[in-house]
C-alpha cells in the first residue's frame, strides 16, 4: 500500500501583496522552473507524504478557495511569500530551496 500524505505544504505568493525584492533575498515561487525544483527536491527528500502546492493569488478565485488563509495573513500584516505546513504558517517574507526542505523536515520530525 503506498504511503499516505501526511503534511499539506502550501506556498502563498502574490507580488502585489508582498514587498518586492531586487537583491536576490528569496526565490521567485511564481517561476514555474523554480516550483518544479521545488517539488523535485520535496520528492527526493519525503516521497509521497508531503503534498506541495503553490497558489498565485493573483490567480481568479485563488483568494476565494484560500480565503482564511488570506484573512489571517492580512489581518496581521504577514509578508508575502508565505510557507504554510498543515494549515499553519511556518516562514512569512522570502525563503529559498534550502529554507523549505529544512523547515519540512524539521516539521516532520515533531509528528
Amino acid at each position: 500500500m503506498p504511503p499516505t500524505t501526511t503534511m499539506d505544504v502550501v506556498v502563498l505568493e502574490h507580488r502585489e501583496m508582498g514587498k518586492p525584492c531586487t537583491e536576490g533575498c528569496g526565490m521567485d515561487w511564481l517561476v514555474e522552473e523554480n516550483q518544479k525544483l521545488a517539488h523535485e527536491l520535496v520528492e527526493q527528500g519525503f516521497g509521497s507524504s508531503v503534498s506541495l502546492r503553490f497558489v498565485n493569488l493573483a490567480e481568479p478565485g485563488a483568494e476565494a478557495a484560500y480565503r482564511s488563509l488570506v484573512e489571517h495573513v492580512r489581518a496581521e500584516g504577514i509578508v508575502l511569500p508565505v510557507l504554510i505546513i498543515n494549515g499553519e504558517v511556518k516562514i512569512a517574507g522570502y525563503f529559498d530551496l534550502r529554507m523549505l526542505n529544512e523547515m519540512i523536515d524539521a516539521t516532520s520530525d515533531l509528528e
